[in-house]
């Protein structure tokens, strides 16, 4: 099982992709049940804090692309797939 190393950089300096590449490690080592308790917390609460940067960075490029898209009369909010080139799936 890949042991997981606690990314060591600031909340600023982490990308998202590096962010979500160890929440998945967390949760796979959390699924196996084989982290100690306090172990098991302390991936937890990594867990938690690496969810909500998560969100935070989807949560600012959102509000970026929402700035981006403009219609004549002001802000128009469109969903993604919506917007002109966007591939539907």
């Amino acid at each position: 099982m890949e042991k997981a190393k606690p990314i060591s950089k600031t909340d600023k300096e982490i990308s998202f992709e590096e962010a979500f590449a160890r929440l998945e490690v967390i949760v796979r080592q959390l699924e196996t049940g084989e982290a100690e308790i306090n172990e098991a917390l302390c991936l937890f609460e990594e867990g938690v804090t690496l969810t909500r940067l998560c969100a935070e960075i989807l949560d600012k490029a959102e509000e970026r692309v929402k700035i981006l898209v403009k219609g004549e009369n002001g802000l128009v909010e469109q969903e993604f797939d919506e917007l002109p080139g966007a591939v539907s799936s």
